[in-house]
């Protein structure tokens, strides 16, 4: 088995503002309990993430990375499910209070709602 393929590479993270405008404008959304899931087909051929996590949520940093570290890992491993879309997740108020077995019970029902909203999908 290639380890390489389950990396976290910087070309699978959506960076640039214009990007992360490009999928709130004009993606879909799915709701969980803890986080939002904003996604939009793209042309790479590969998915990306983009982790929004808001201050008022998350009050330390600590927090808020740890979160983020939390939807990279699920997306590092369910990666290869996702056809090209760019993924972005908003965190919403009800996840402050939330363990983190709870963000990732939400954060993998996101992932299989994605998944299978995205059946009929062929990648361009």
């Amino acid at each position: 088995m290639c380890l390489r393929k389950y990396q976290f590479s910087k070309k699978l993270k959506l960076s640039r503002p214009e990007h992360f405008r490009l999928v709130f404008s004009s993606g879909k959304r799915l709701f969980g309990h803890f986080f939002v899931l904003v996604y939009r087909p793209n042309s790479l051929g590969y998915p990306r993430l983009g982790v929004v996590l808001r201050k008022s949520v998350f009050r330390t940093s600590v927090k808020r990375n740890l979160v983020r570290r939390v939807v990279q890992e699920l997306f590092r491993l369910r990666r290869e499910e996702l056809l090209s879309y760019d993924v972005i997740f908003v965190s919403q108020a009800a996840a402050q209070k939330a363990s983190r077995q709870e963000w990732q019970q939400c954060i993998e029902n996101l992932w299989t709602q994605l998944v299978s909203a995205s059946a009929g999908f062929v990648s361009v």
